[in-house]
C-alpha cells in the first residue's frame, strides 16, 4: 500500500513539474508587419516558403498562410424584410411592390446603373405601391428600399423592357 501511495505521489509530482508542448500561431515569411489602432488590426505577410495543410479529426493545420484568429462577436441582419415582393420583373409599364409588414415607413429610391437617383418616395405600406416604369427608358435599374426608422436597406435590380 505504501509503495502504491509513493508511486502515485511521484506520478502526480512528475505531471506537475513537467512541461507540455503548446501550439503557437507562427508564420515563416520573408517579410510582414502588424498595425493596429483602437478599433482595427491589420497584419500582413509576404513570401511564405511552406504551404501544406494537415487535417485531423477535429482540427485543420495550414502552414505557410497568414491566418490570424478571427472572432465574430455578432452578425446583424441588415435586410429590412425578407419577403418583399417586386413584380413583374422585367416590366414595361408598372412595377408592383408589396411588403408583408404594414405601417412600417419606408423610403423607395430608383437609381440608374451609374447611381444617379431618379426617384425618391416615402411609402407607409398601407397598400401595394405601384412604381410607374413607363417614365423611364429600357435598361437595368437599382431599386433601393430603406427603413426610415432604422439604418437598414434592401437593394434589388429591376429591368425595364
Amino acid at each position: 500500500m505504501k509503495n502504491i501511495f509513493i508511486l502515485l505521489l511521484i506520478i502526480l509530482l512528475a505531471n506537475y513539474i513537467s512541461y507540455s508542448q503548446t501550439i503557437v500561431p507562427e508564420v515563416v515569411a520573408s517579410s510582414g508587419d502588424q498595425y493596429s489602432d483602437s478599433i482595427n488590426i491589420i497584419s500582413w505577410t509576404l513570401g511564405e516558403i511552406l504551404t501544406e495543410t494537415y487535417t485531423g479529426n477535429s482540427q485543420t493545420l495550414t502552414q505557410g498562410f497568414h491566418q490570424p484568429i478571427i472572432e465574430i462577436s455578432s452578425i446583424d441582419d441588415l435586410a429590412i424584410i425578407k419577403n418583399i415582393c417586386i413584380y413583374p420583373n422585367p416590366t414595361a409599364e408598372q412595377l408592383s411592390i408589396e411588403c408583408p409588414i404594414k405601417n412600417l415607413p419606408l423610403q423607395i429610391e430608383l437609381l440608374d446603373m451609374n447611381g444617379k437617383q431618379l426617384l425618391t418616395k416615402e411609402w407607409k405600406q398601407n397598400s401595394t405601391y405601384m412604381l410607374p416604369m413607363s417614365l423611364y427608358s429600357s435598361g437595368s435599374y437599382f431599386l433601393r428600399i430603406k427603413s426610415i426608422r432604422e439604418n437598414k436597406e434592401n437593394t434589388y435590380t429591376v429591368v425595364k423592357k
